[in-house]
Formats: structure tokens, sequence, C-alpha cells
């Protein structure tokens, strides 16, 4: 899914090529919008937070049948853990982790910048910037904490 690109920008750079378009160029035909896994693992997650933690289960191997992989046999947290970790999976590339990290109130882990490059949950530069015109247009609208 990676290619070592071209030398447009002047330098030679990694880039995905997960959505290669017949034509050459990234997202050129053929865009994906919602995928059946991503209603498998969307159905799973909701039936562990319904309490159906067994049918949860049950999606989520059945996901993991489609592919080729072997069931596994979870209980309780880890049924949910082994649903995100499938989404990470599946989704790579295509910007969902973002939200599957704000939705659970997790930060953004980056170990490979390092161990002090994470950024948390809470911390401001989570959510963007309110361009300034727009703060200053409403008296209603405050500006996102940090900046």
């Amino acid at each position: 899914m990676y290619t070592t690109g071209n030398t447009a920008r002047g330098t030679r750079n990694i880039e995905c090529i997960k959505f290669l378009s017949k034509a050459g160029f990234v997202y050129g035909d053929n865009v994906p919008v919602i995928r059946k896994s991503e209603m498998h693992l969307i159905r799973a997650e909701a039936n562990y937070h319904l309490g159906n933690v067994g049918a949860a289960l049950t999606e989520l191997n059945d996901f993991k049948e489609l592919r080729g992989l072997d069931a596994v046999t979870l209980t309780g947290e880890a049924v949910l853990e082994e649903i995100l970790l499938e989404r990470f999976k599946e989704f790579a590339f295509e910007g969902h982790r973002f939200f599957d990290l704000k939705r659970y109130g997790r930060g953004l882990v980056k170990t490979y910048l390092g161990p002090n490059n994470n950024v948390p949950f809470d911390d401001f530069r989570i959510i963007p910037q309110i361009p300034q015109r727009e703060v200053d247009g409403n008296p209603n609208l405050n500006q996102n904490r940090g900046y």
C-alpha cells in the first residue's frame, strides 16, 4: 500500500496508494463512501455498548472469518478493544482512527515520534483554532482553549 512516490514536490516521498485510481492518482475513481466491513464493525460496537457482548463477539468473529482470520474468544472490555483494533487495521489511511480515539476519550499515541510526542485527549491541540475573524464577528463565540 506504499510506494516511494514521485519527485513532483522536489523530493521522493513515501506515499499511500490504498485507493490508487486506474489513471494512477489517488482517489481518482471508485472512492469508498461506506463499506460492508464498516457496517459489520459498527454493529459489533453497537452491540457491545447495548450490553449484547455475545452478539458483538459473534459479529466480530464473522468479520474476521470474511478475512480468513481466526475467531477470538474474549469477554468484557477485551471485546471492545478487539473491535477497535480491527477498525484500526481495516480503515488504515482513511481518517477513521482520529474519530475513534475522540469518541472514546483517548489521546493520540505517536510513539514513532518519541515518548514525549503523545497528545492527550484533553490537550488543546485536539480541537483546532477557530479563525479569528469568526470569533471577532460573533460575540457569542469564544475561541477554543489554548489559542
